[in-house]
């Protein structure tokens, strides 16, 4: 990747499941961003919203607005 910004639009993206250009696909499969970050990401979100649903909720309300 060019930079780490490059790097995390590319996990932002990945995330909020935004179409991604041919040169962010072919970084998506270089990098395994769904199998790797994507499932450790949303495994976190679990425990989160698990054993910390008021912290949950706070975070959701940042992402939302």
């Amino acid at each position: 990747m060019g930079s780490m910004f490059d790097y995390y639009n590319l996990i932002e993206k990945c995330l909020l499941e935004v179409p991604l250009s041919d040169r962010e696909k072919r970084e998506e499969g270089e990098y395994d961003v769904q199998n790797k970050i994507i499932k450790e990401i949303k495994g976190l979100a679990m425990c989160l919203s698990r054993f910390k649903p008021a912290d949950w909720n706070k975070f959701l309300d940042v992402v939302i607005k």
